[in-house]
């Protein structure tokens, strides 16, 4: 492992994935990925414990991101407020059925 690489994990199709990525590359993956983070049904964010810290950061990036693009004020660090959050999951789902097709 270079030593200025991090492990990132993340999941695709049920196969769980570590890759040693420098600081850049990491930052890439995470904004290549987040806006299909963010149009994705999430499985079990809600017990967080479980994700590691490159997945929770992703989400609430994705978060983030999907609430700038709906005019909804979130700070660029730190908690994510609960009316946020609640919008996210109600709205967020119908947008990305009417996107995707989804039923």
């Amino acid at each position: 492992m270079d030593l200025d690489s991090t492990p990132v994990s993340f999941a695709l199709e049920g196969v769980q994935y570590s890759i040693d990525l420098t600081r850049g590359n990491t930052e890439k993956l995470r904004e290549a990925l987040a806006p299909f983070i963010a149009a994705a049904r999430t499985e079990g964010f809600e017990n967080a414990r479980h994700l590691t810290r490159s997945q929770r950061t992703m989400k609430r990036r994705a978060i983030r991101e999907w609430a700038r693009a709906n005019n909804l004020e979130v700070s660029d660090r730190g908690r994510i407020s609960d009316a946020v959050l609640d919008a996210y999951a109600s709205q967020g789902a119908n947008s990305r059925q009417q996107h995707y097709g989804a039923a």
